[in-house]
């Protein structure tokens, strides 16, 4: 389900946040794909793990990291609210299976279905902020349940 305000610049809007979830999801993207969705001074935010990226760099090994960590990683759009002075919020569902370590936690092997939303503003045709919010704490019960 889409809610957009104005045509004018969404529907582009709404191709780049599309194309962000099809990177996110895809086993063969190339990680300087992901990183030219955003703008070169770009700031990616995960809330939950209190990571802060800056820039092209750092973006791109965020998304290399995850990718290891869930090789099967995929983002389903919900729905995309955006506007046209290029502020969008989309909520998403995900899914994956760990098979690569995190941060203080091994590979387990389990499957993890979550959902999340994220907070992006446009610039320029680029993705220059993204915020993710989501249940890292139940991210981490799926994880660690020895069930």
């Amino acid at each position: 389900m889409y809610f957009a305000l104005g045509r004018t610049a969404v529907n582009e809007s709404e191709k780049l946040v599309g194309e962000w979830a099809r990177l996110w999801s895809s086993p063969d993207a190339a990680n300087e794909d992901f990183e030219k969705l955003f703008s070169p001074e770009c700031e990616y935010v995960d809330v939950p793990f209190g990571e802060k990226l800056r820039g092209h760099e750092e973006t791109r090994e965020f998304h290399e990291r995850s990718r290891q960590s869930f090789p099967d990683f995929a983002v389903t759009l919900e729905s995309v609210i955006a506007d046209d002075a290029g502020a969008v919020c989309a909520t998403w569902s995900m899914s994956g299976t760990h098979k690569g370590d995190l941060p203080g936690l091994p590979a387990t092997g389990r499957s993890l279905s979550m959902c999340g939303v994220s907070v992006m503003r446009i610039v320029d045709g680029k993705i220059g902020y993204c915020t993710d919010y989501y249940d890292a704490a139940g991210m981490m019960r799926q994880l660690m349940n020895d069930e």
